[in-house]
């Protein structure tokens, strides 16, 4: 495309299609290499600024976590801390939410409970 001659190499063409098998199979197999998703939009549609005619579909990757601990208060928690287990069964820290929308962090709260002590006894090195 001669549009493009010169450009930086970072900035490549992205491919289209009315396939929507092929559109599905991008979306599950190129999410690895760092697409975000795919925009929809009528063939003889031009992007217009401000003007909303094309819809994005992001990728979603998901995977569970464990909620390890909250910023904030257990009884109106900002974010939730994410573990996931080690290969030895440790909980290690993955990251953490957004910002949790008030009606998810009432909801939250109400899950939660303070930490219990635990049940080993604790070792003391003299």
């Amino acid at each position: 495309m001669r549009l493009l001659a010169g450009a930086p190499p970072q900035l490549a063409v992205t491919p289209g299609s009315a396939n929507v098998a092929e559109v599905r199979e991008r979306l599950t197999t190129w999410t690895a290499a760092g697409v975000e998703g795919v925009v929809i939009k009528r063939l003889d549609s031009r992007y217009e600024p401000g003007r909303r005619g094309w819809a994005k579909f992001p990728a979603r990757v998901t995977t569970e976590a464990i909620i390890g601990g909250v910023t904030g208060s257990i009884r109106n928690p900002e974010t939730a801390l994410l573990g996931r287990f080690d290969r030895r069964g440790r909980l290690r820290y993955t990251g953490r939410t957004h910002p949790l929308a008030t009606p998810h962090r009432q909801e939250l709260a109400g899950l939660l409970s303070p930490p219990r002590p635990t049940e080993r006894p604790a070792v003391i090195d003299p």
